[in-house]
């Protein structure tokens, strides 16, 4: 996922929502946040768990920065090895 955000201010290259027990978010290559001009608040994340957002593993996520949201996230997520350090084959 690349050049996301331009037109939105709550948004992330990837972006989940509610409880969905089993889903895998895994070997991603996410980049280029743009930022919305207009935008009221600093709500664009390059992993965006929204609302409750619950039941997912998320893993080696390449980003050049750490930069995630978390609204609410419930307790059986697993988000481990995300970041700019994540090598891709």
């Amino acid at each position: 996922m690349h050049h996301f955000g331009g037109q939105l201010y709550d948004t992330g290259g990837i972006y989940t929502l509610s409880n969905q027990p089993g889903s895998i978010i895994r070997d991603n290559r996410i980049e280029h946040l743009i930022k919305a001009p207009y935008a009221t608040n600093d709500r664009g994340f390059y992993i965006y768990f929204d609302e409750a957002t619950d039941g997912f593993t998320v893993e080696n996520n390449y980003c050049p920065d750490a930069e995630f949201g978390y609204n609410r996230p419930g307790p059986a997520m697993i988000i481990r090895n995300n970041g700019p350090h994540v090598k891709l084959n």
